[in-house]
């Protein structure tokens, strides 16, 4: 019935009507026109079976496989259309070319049957017969060849006029094939026909006519409860064509029930049946196929429809669009639980699956086991309620119970009832414990960042809501308040049993799920319940909404009115108001919207201050829940001030200010309180530059932060609990996506890019110049194993970089980087990357960025000059050359590849002799402290000698050797065992060997009276200790930034030299990092060869340092020097940490200066007070603005570059 309701429902649809569709041969109905088509067509090769069984099958199958496919492509073409006209053009062309070819074939076949004998008649009614050899041939998928006892009667044992039958055959087989057999299909859709089978033997020759047993009668077709093979395979013999006896009966011979449109198809005296049935299923199959696409599109309508309708239903109750449910999170929880149905009798206790392996969930275990005892939404809370209660939590657990509980209200976690009578107060009492518990929680720390999720996942423990019996107007709704005349009976059923019993015995969120959905069903257009019936209920909603903690975010502002002291009524009265203004204003007003952000910020501060002294714990929660809300509709206004800078409407001013902001909200909720603020300071100046690289380097770190703190346990959890893996993935992707973190990237790429637009500078940057091609892969750090050499060589989209990183250690297959930020020129990375010859680029548009990764996994060229960057689509061809090239490369610079090895200068040996000595001035040599050692004692005495042209720290330096003499016998043979094993070890056990390496080194200590020495004769009160290796300089091995140096080493006071002392032991340990021992053993280095010196000297406090290369590194101009500065210690360009760029300045041999960066980075390190070193605002404040004025910065270039 239902598939003759679908056929119905496609007649209709193509104006024909049920009673036209079925009738044979109706346009609308493809299945009885190709019927009759191969019908025809059939039957006319039947004639020839006895003669040629083995052509007739194959022909047969042919006809079969092209009508199955036609079938198919009708039908999906009637699904690809639109769903209120399921008969696409398509479709019906097919569908009436196979009615033309029926009536054809028809035509001819009354031609010839009119020469024919009666036993030769085709038609609707009349009863076909065949010679008493012949058989009939039966196809199809799920239908095996039934044999039957041959027929009695006059016809039996005849074998006349086999000539009239053969020219009948004749005539028919040589008729047009059907055109819809001609129709276009879908290669990846249609099955195509079947090879030949072999041939078939002969059929055995029939047996007497007196032997004959009488036919069987037909099988009854009513009340059959035969199921239907739909999907079945076919058994080898139907898909061979096998041939039967004549007059089977349905499929295989089974009863079947059908309806009249198919008796015509299924009739037993019918010897097309198999054929007919195998189409008819086909048929079918597309049908149920189509009807399922129609219900989802029905049901996409009913949810658009049910939106619209809860978003007038929203704006009725409180004024906005937006749910309040969707509201408590700023992006909404979406509900992907068990969809909730009304019912009209008493439910017992539901059924809930999952499962619980708390191995899985690590540290997050407890909260695995508590589930698996909790069914329960009451019981899950109070689970969450002994977890916090019990000690300190740590900011793993809180994490993970804001995922768990967010999983929870999403329905990913289902609760189900326990059997148990618990009203929501409850429910109530055990989130105020876990309240109580989370404000108690440091601010500032790790733990009370997460905990703000928790807290909108909490129900209310307010007056209302704790008492015995709580909410109780769905009761009265549910006894009839409201409903004067009876009306709503029915609906007072569903309510009685699907909200108020299940919300008074066993409340969880799946009750508010069902409330929204009753709501707006009383409220769809065309109903007509009674309006004090709807408006209770209305009331009631609100009601739920509130113990749900879900109320949007003016209703619970509202509700704090009258109940915090100080400015806060009147700060939140100015708020609402200009929240108002700019809702109703859109993008197309922006500064609405950054006053309503101003009044935000002031809003919230008086919350947040008044929040403490307030005397009823449930008010001081709903100012917490009002503090998260207007956080999150701070991402609501900055959106709109985002789209007006996207349409050209909001200038860069205007994105300064909201930028600081956006900040001063983030100082408020973030554990980078401190960095927020400086955002926000930076901001206020209107530096778009400035302001923008230091909120692109913040929101980078918040992200960082979230998927730190969440992403883990969202991953453990969901393995533990069986949360679908969707779920899992976008769990902290939505987390940030849905906070002002977001907006803050957003904002702080706009930024850039109106600084670059104002300068005219690029938003991709060369490197290191060149071209290479290779496999793209995206990474996220250069370090050991981020790509397969196997599969090399390699261009690699990094995502961060912090500018120590060793390329060669990355793996010897990356021939190219595109980093996704920007680095000094002359930072360690990029020197590195420039010894080792690999093309080196940053880019910094996010659209340029997207479209590089889109090419992830394939084959792409890099082109990097200093004209711009190119990133293009690379042949497998060109890949192939490359990689050939590149293997060629690998094996030429392999060790024992004698004079073509990559390292052509060895290190030069260490000499030894004043080994755990203090060496000063011309006895630093290169031979016993290293060439940087030795450079810089010269550059000291030529300052001294200069009668103060210039000026130069001076130096000091423990010479080569002196860490092996200040190690026992003991501890020296334990370093060079691990030298040993660190020549040749892979994996762990290399980890093993340098942490070994390290921690020997860092327990050596220079003789104290060594120390005392350098810091009497240094005479300063802070010191730089740096390394100076023989293993560095090399010709093949920069080694840049490769060992560690320590800047700002108190030493106040000669005879307290730990701090140096410690230093330096530091600076040993450093020779023996992972990355320094790859390094060597990638340049051809033995490790024993590597030897390193302490220098000292004073730390120069810089107010701005420099960079400088006397040759052009971008363009190779010698006549060029390039440089690169910043505020604060040189370590700031060095190391490539702090994002943003640093001013670039070339220098001419006729001392024409040119800038061709302004600077952008917006922190700078300098000196801290009690040692080391710490980040400071670059404002031009440490500088004094000698960058900034151009004067002052062309006077130092020209005196840097060696002009003037």
């Amino acid at each position: 019935s239902s598939c003759r309701a679908i056929a119905s429902s496609r007649g209709n649809a193509a104006g024909t009507g049920p009673a036209a569709a079925r009738a044979a041969g109706d346009p609308a109905n493809p299945f009885q026109g190709m019927t009759v088509a191969g019908l025809a067509h059939f039957r006319a090769l039947q004639l020839e079976a006895p003669q040629a069984p083995s052509a007739a099958t194959v022909v047969a199958d042919q006809i079969a496989s092209e009508a199955l496919a036609a079938v198919k492509s009708a039908a999906e073409a009637s699904v690809a259309a639109n769903a209120k006209a399921p008969v696409a053009s398509e479709a019906a062309e097919a569908i009436k070319n196979a009615a033309e070819a029926a009536e054809a074939a028809k035509a001819k076949a009354a031609e010839v049957g009119s020469r024919s004998s009666s036993r030769s008649r085709l038609g609707r009614g009349m009863p076909w017969r065949m010679s008493s050899t012949s058989k009939s041939v039966r196809l199809g998928r799920g239908f095996e060849p039934k044999e039957q006892a041959p027929q009695q009667g006059a016809d039996s044992g005849s074998d006349t006029d086999s000539s009239d039958e053969r020219a009948f055959a004749e005539v028919v087989a040589k008729a047009a094939p059907p055109r819809w057999a001609a129709v276009p299909q879908r290669k990846a859709q249609v099955q195509q026909p079947k090879a030949p089978p072999p041939a078939s033997p002969p059929p055995p020759p029939p047996a007497p006519a007196a032997a004959r047993p009488p036919p069987p009668a037909p099988a009854p077709r009513a009340n059959s409860t035969a199921p239907r093979r739909l999907h079945s395979p076919p058994p080898a013999s139907a898909a061979n064509g096998a041939v039967g006896a004549k007059g089977t009966t349905g499929a295989n011979g089974s009863a079947r029930s059908l309806s009249a449109g198919d008796r015509q198809a299924n009739d037993p005296t019918n010897p097309f049946v198999g054929f007919t049935m195998a189409m008819l299923h086909g048929f079918r199959a597309a049908q149920r196929r189509a009807v399922e696409d129609a219900e989802r599109h029905r049901r996409t309508q009913e949810e658009k429809r049910l939106a619209a309708a809860r978003e007038q239903q929203n704006r009725q109750l409180h004024g906005s669009a937006t749910s309040p449910h969707e509201a408590t999170t700023g992006t909404g929880v979406a509900w992907v639980g068990r969809e909730v149905a009304f019912r009209t009798s008493k439910h017992e206790k539901g059924d809930r699956g999952g499962r619980w392996d708390a191995g899985a969930a690590g540290a997050l275990a407890p909260i695995v086991e508590a589930d698996q005892h909790a069914p329960s939404w009451r019981q899950k809370l109070q689970a969450v309620q002994r977890l916090l209660c019990e000690g300190e939590p740590s900011s793993e657990l809180v994490a993970g119970i804001a995922v768990y509980l967010y999983w929870i209200a999403s329905g990913a976690i289902g609760c189900a009832e326990d059997g148990t009578h618990y009203r929501p107060n409850h429910h109530a009492k055990a989130a105020r414990a876990s309240y109580e518990a989370l404000e108690n929680l440091h601010a500032g720390s790790a733990a009370w960042a997460a905990a703000r999720r928790v807290h909108t996942r909490l129900p209310s423990f307010s007056d209302e809501y704790t008492k015995a019996e709580p909410l109780t107007r769905i009761r009265d709704i549910a006894h009839g308040k409201g409903d004067k005349h009876g009306k709503c009976r029915e609906v007072r059923q569903e309510i009685k049993h699907t909200i108020q019993n299940k919300l008074h015995r066993c409340a969880g969120p799946e009750d508010l799920i069902a409330t929204e959905k009753m709501l707006a069903k009383l409220t769809a257009p065309g109903t007509d319940y009674p309006e004090e019936f709807v408006n209770e209920f209305r009331i009631f909603y609100r009601e739920l909404q509130e113990f749900f903690n879900a109320s949007g975010l003016e209703d619970r502002l509202g509700g704090l009115q009258g109940k915090l002291g100080g400015d806060a009524p009147a700060a939140i009265d100015a708020f609402l108001s200009a929240k108002r203004a700019a809702d109703a204003a859109g993008t197309g007003e922006p500064g609405l919207a950054l006053s309503a952000l101003e009044a935000l910020e002031r809003a919230r501060e008086s919350i947040v201050r008044e929040l403490p002294s307030a005397s009823d714990v449930s008010v001081r929660q709903s100012a917490r829940l009002a503090d998260i809300g207007l956080e999150e509709h701070a991402f609501v206004l900055l959106s709109q001030v985002i789209g007006a800078a996207e349409a050209g409407l909001a200038n860069a001013p205007a994105l300064c200010q909201a930028l600081e902001r956006a900040a001063k909200v983030l100082s408020g909720s973030s554990t980078r309180s401190g960095e927020a603020v400086r955002v926000a300071e930076l901001a206020a100046t209107g530096d778009a530059a400035l302001a923008g690289a230091a909120a692109r380097e913040l929101a980078g770190a918040l992200a960082d932060d979230a998927e730190g703190l969440f992403g883990p346990a969202a991953r453990a959890l969901g393995s533990a609990l069986g949360i679908e893996q969707r779920v899992v993935d976008v769990y902290v992707e939505s987390d940030v996506r849905g906070s002002v973190v977001y907006q803050l990237g957003r904002l702080a790429d706009l930024l850039l890019k109106e600084d670059r637009a104002a300068s005219g500078a690029a938003a991709v940057d060369c490197l290191v110049a060149g071209e290479a091609v290779g496999l793209l892969r995206c990474v996220p750090r250069l370090e050991p194993g981020c790509v397969s050499a196997d599969e090399g060589p390699h261009v690699c989209l990094v995502a961060a970089a912090d500018g120590d990183e060793e390329v060669g250690a990355a793996g010897g297959s990356v021939v190219g980087v595109v980093l996704c930020h920007d680095m000094p020129h002359l930072s360690h990375l990029a020197l590195r990357a420039r010894q080792e010859g690999v093309v080196t680029a940053t880019c910094e548009d996010g659209g340029r960025l997207n479209t590089i990764r889109a090419m992830e996994g394939t084959p792409v060229r890099i082109v990097a000059s200093a004209e711009g960057v190119t990133v293009v689509q690379a042949s497998p061809a060109e890949l192939e050359q490359a990689r050939a090239a590149w293997l060629e490369k690998t094996r030429a610079n392999a060790p024992g590849a004698g004079a073509t090895a990559q390292v052509m200068q060895p290190p030069p040996p260490a000499d030894e002799t004043f080994a755990g000595q203090m060496l000063f001035g011309p006895s630093i040599r290169a031979q016993t402290c290293g060439a940087k050692s030795a450079a810089c004692a010269r550059l000291s005495d030529l300052a001294l000698a200069s009668g103060g042209a210039f000026a130069a720290p001076q130096a000091v330096a423990l010479p080569f050797g002196s860490m092996r003499a200040a190690l026992s016998e003991r501890e020296l043979d334990s370093l060079d065992d691990a030298l040993a094993r660190a020549e040749t070890a892979e994996g762990p056990e290399l980890d093993d060997a340098c942490e070994r390496l390290q921690a020997i080194a860092r327990t050596a200590r220079p003789a104290e009276a060594a120390l005392r020495v350098a810091v009497s004769v240094l005479g300063s009160n802070s010191l730089a200790v740096r390394s100076s290796a023989n293993v560095e300089d090399l010709a093949g091995m920069s080694a840049a930034g490769l060992y560690d140096s320590f800047l700002n080493v108190p030493a106040r006071d000669a005879h307290d030299v730990a701090a140096v002392g410690e230093a330096a032991a530091a600076v040993w340990a450093s020779l023996y990092t992972r990355r320094a021992v790859l390094a060597r053993r990638a340049a051809g280095v033995p490790q024993r060869s590597a030897n390193m010196a302490v220098l000292m000297q004073p730390l120069v406090d810089a107010r701005a340092s420099f960079i400088m290369m006397t040759s052009n590194p971008i363009t190779g101009d010698s006549g060029q020097c390039y440089l690169e500065m910043a505020e604060g210690l040189g370590e700031t360009l060095a190391s490539g940490n702090t994002r943003g760029k640093p001013w670039r300045v070339t220098v001419g041999e006729d001392s024409s200066v040119a800038t061709l960066a302004e600077g952008s980075m917006a922190a700078a390190l300098v000196a801290a007070d009690g040692g080391g070193l710490v980040e400071a605002a670059a404002d031009g404040s440490i500088s004094g603005q000698i960058l900034s004025d151009e004067g002052s910065r062309v006077a130092l270039c020209r005196r840097g570059g060696g002009g003037g």
